[in-house]
């Protein structure tokens, strides 16, 4: 039990990760301020399904079984990616 609830675990925190660059990837393309928060629970929906098909008996764990860790890590994907663009573009335009 406890080794599924790990992969659960990983697993939400690779699609927190992902989800972040997908949101700064997106900035542009999706309404303001409520697009990337929708890609977060959207990824996240997706991760209790993974999680239902890992854990097969019923678990109150599978919804909130690293919810933290998938959080601190969209942020911190989604402000390293849209610091790392404000960087690249700065230095475009010092290059001109």
């Amino acid at each position: 039990m406890e080794s599924r609830l790990n992969i659960v675990y990983w697993i939400r925190i690779a699609a927190g990760v992902l989800a972040g660059l997908a949101s700064g990837a997106l900035q542009g393309a999706l309404p303001q301020p409520e697009g990337p928060v929708i890609i977060l629970v959207l990824v996240f929906l997706a991760t209790i399904g993974i999680a239902r098909l890992i854990i097969t008996w019923k678990s109150s764990k599978v919804y909130y079984h690293g919810i933290g860790g998938y959080v601190i890590w969209w942020f911190v994907s989604y402000a390293a990616y849209l610091s790392f663009e404000a960087v690249h573009m700065a230095s475009l335009v010092m290059c001109r």
